[in-house]
């Protein structure tokens, strides 16, 4: 029978392998596949029309999360795709 420790392990294993197609971190836009482009200002990878929505909408950058915005300025939250003042 295996271990608890080791049955933990895997799981965790899988559910990260899994997560990792939702956020891809990067450093250049050759770190992005299909089309996307590196946001620098918080290191994800996002595709042009995201990008181009944000910064017209709402002078801003494109999130997947409130981490990815406090990032770039702690005063930030993740709203629709983009990163919008707290207040």
């Amino acid at each position: 029978m295996p271990r608890l420790n080791v049955i933990l392990m895997i799981a965790t294993v899988l559910i990260y392998g899994l997560n990792a197609d939702q956020v891809r971190k990067c450093f250049s836009d050759s770190d992005c596949i299909n089309g996307e482009k590196c946001v620098y200002k918080n290191k994800i990878c996002s595709s042009i029309v995201e990008i181009e929505r944000c910064e017209k909408e709402h002078f801003s950058i494109p999130c997947k999360s409130n981490n990815d915005c406090q990032v770039w300025a702690h005063e930030k939250i993740c709203n629709k795709g983009c990163c919008w003042d707290l207040l």
